[in-house]
This record gives structure tokens, C-alpha cells and sequence, in this order.
């Protein structure tokens, strides 16, 4: 593990109780704080090669146009890993319950998020 993955990982373990990742975790907390390490590369090389996509020279500007799609694919590989091992490691709010309850109470509640509610009539004479 590099200085940047160790650094994850005491961010990560640091905000939890003591006992709540057990050894049999570790590997998959390891895999998590080096995908994060690889993740924050592929955001600084893409930002990187986004300011440079203004090239006059159009062989140029094509070049790095394939380059940011390359790394932009990249960095979304891993946010997927990092959601996936986030999930698995319970770290979440998925996993919070009391987080969980309400938002079952919310979406059974007579009236969805998502519906409008009808305008009431108004007689405007």
C-alpha cells in the first residue's frame, strides 16, 4: 500500500467503532482505498487533458478528444468498483437503517415524490 492508499484508509477507518471492520475485510478495504488512489489519478490526467482540447491543430485536438474518452471510461470503471466495495464494506447510507425505514415510510406514504399535485380551481370573477 502507498502513502495515498494508507492515507484512505485511516480516513475511512478512523470515522468508524473500533471493532467494525474485521480482518476478514481487510483485503476489500485495501482494494477500496487503492481503486479511490486510481480514481483521483484518472480525474487529474482527464482534467488535465480537458484544458487541453482547445488545440488549434486538429490532429492534435483529436488525439486528446481519444485520450479523455480513454480516461474518462477509466475513472468511471472505478467509481463503479468504489460504489460496489462501499456497498459490500457498509459503508453507505444504503446500510443505514434508520436511513432504510425512512425512506420505505417515505415511498408507501399515500403521496409519491413524484406526483403533481393537481391546481385547485380558483374563480377568478
Amino acid at each position: 500500500m502507498n502513502a495515498e492508499e494508507a492515507q484512505i484508509w485511516h480516513l475511512i477507518v478512523d470515522k468508524m467503532p473500533a471493532n467494525y471492520f474485521a480482518p476478514p475485510t481487510w483485503p476489500i478495504l485495501t482494494d477500496l482505498c487503492h481503486h479511490v488512489s486510481l480514481s483521483r489519478m484518472f480525474i487529474t490526467k482527464l482534467r488535465l487533458f480537458e484544458s487541453k482540447t482547445n488545440s488549434v491543430d486538429l490532429k492534435e485536438t483529436a488525439w486528446t478528444l481519444r485520450i479523455v474518452e480513454r480516461l474518462a471510461n477509466a475513472h468511471a470503471r472505478e467509481s463503479k468498483t468504489i460504489a460496489l466495495l462501499s456497498s459490500r464494506l457498509k459503508l453507505t447510507s444504503l446500510y443505514d437503517k434508520a436511513n432504510a425505514h425512512q425512506a420505505r415510510r417515505a415511498f408507501l406514504a399515500d403521496q409519491k415524490p413524484w406526483d403533481i399535485p393537481a391546481e385547485p380551481d380558483v374563480d377568478l370573477n
